[in-house]
């Protein structure tokens, strides 16, 4: 028997179709060339930060055995002094008035200053016065996405908070898909921080490359974050390259860049971002129960969801590179 769609119901088999017809192009386009999923592909949803200066931070109790262990000029000033940058987000930057310092830096701090039964006061400086600052008093604890290193480790005493790899970031709609080894980047355009650990890396990949007779990569400086993006979209750069937590986080909430490869934090094995304090003070030891303290009730991780940065998250923190006694 011949079946016959009625004109009322012809418009939803057109729209059956349609459907239909679009999801086997996203089927098509979830490939890469070689047929397998593409991981790197763009968020279908981007994800939604609270940018207000109402933070409704997360906050912590005060633990009294940790709080009483404060050094006595700390706790007579009943302060928590911390020294950070501001102009990198999700890790401290300024909310929509221009004034409030958001982030998971100051989400962080403010959980610490809360167990030790402190105040809290954020002060905005550049990253090279933040060591400064804890050198000479001004800062009893220092942030700013600081990577533990042997020579930093001869200057201060480093709790890590936070695990960091490198990534590269592309433009959305650039047409590479996979940047992870030195052979990827040959003859590209990448933008890197100066004289940071990233640029080292890309500093060595481009000496392999030079060994192997390839073209080594352009690398290019900016004195901005929001350069580098600007520098993306208009084709100025193919690629960018640096801390995974602020490309990604660029990337998730934005829509106008996608990763495309990560590199181990230290070049051979992921990065301990810690919090810095003068070298042999009793303080460094009480931060870092403090942030244990807060992985176990649930608040740490809780601020690293609020800013997508799960993938960062430590199972406990260490001093130094090792548990506190």
């Amino acid at each position: 028997m011949t079946s016959h769609t009625s004109p009322q119901r012809r418009p939803l088999v057109v729209l059956a179709c349609f459907v239909a017809l679009l999801a086997l192009l996203a089927a098509l386009t979830g490939c890469n060339r070689n047929g397998q999923p593409e991981r790197n592909s763009l968020p279908t949803e981007l994800f939604v930060v609270n940018t207000s200066p109402d933070q409704q931070r997360i906050r912590a109790e005060a633990v009294r055995d940790l709080a009483q262990a404060v050094p006595q000029e700390v706790r007579d000033g009943g302060t928590l002094v911390v020294g950070m940058t501001g102009n990198y987000p999700p890790l401290s930057f300024r909310a929509d008035d221009a004034m409030t310092m958001i982030g998971i830096e100051p989400d962080l701090a403010q959980l610490i200053a809360d167990v030790l039964d402190l105040k809290l006061e954020l002060i905005i400086t550049d990253w090279l016065d933040v060591f400064a600052g804890v050198t000479d008093g001004r800062f009893h604890v220092g942030l700013g996405n600081i990577a533990l290193t042997p020579e930093r480790l001869e200057r201060f005493d480093m709790v890590a908070y936070q695990q960091e790899n490198q990534a590269f970031g592309v433009a959305a709609g650039s047409p590479i898909e996979s940047l992870q080894h030195p052979g990827d980047i040959a003859g590209l355009r990448i933008g890197v921080g100066a004289q940071t650990k990233s640029e080292a890396i890309l500093l060595d990949w481009n000496d392999s490359l030079r060994n192997a007779g390839l073209e080594p990569a352009e690398l290019e400086n900016y004195a901005e974050p929001w350069e580098y993006q600007a520098a993306l979209d208009a084709g100025e750069i193919d690629a960018t390259f640096g801390p995974m937590s602020i490309l990604n986080f660029e990337a998730v909430t934005k829509g106008r860049s996608r990763i495309v490869g990560q590199v181990p934090g230290d070049g051979v094995r992921p990065a301990l971002v810690s919090a810095i304090v003068k070298k042999g003070s009793e303080l460094g030891p009480l931060v870092c129960k403090a942030i244990d303290t807060v992985i176990v009730t649930g608040k740490y991780q809780a601020i690293f969801e609020r800013w997508a940065l799960e993938h960062a998250m430590l199972p406990s923190s260490t001093i130094n590179g090792t548990e506190p006694n």
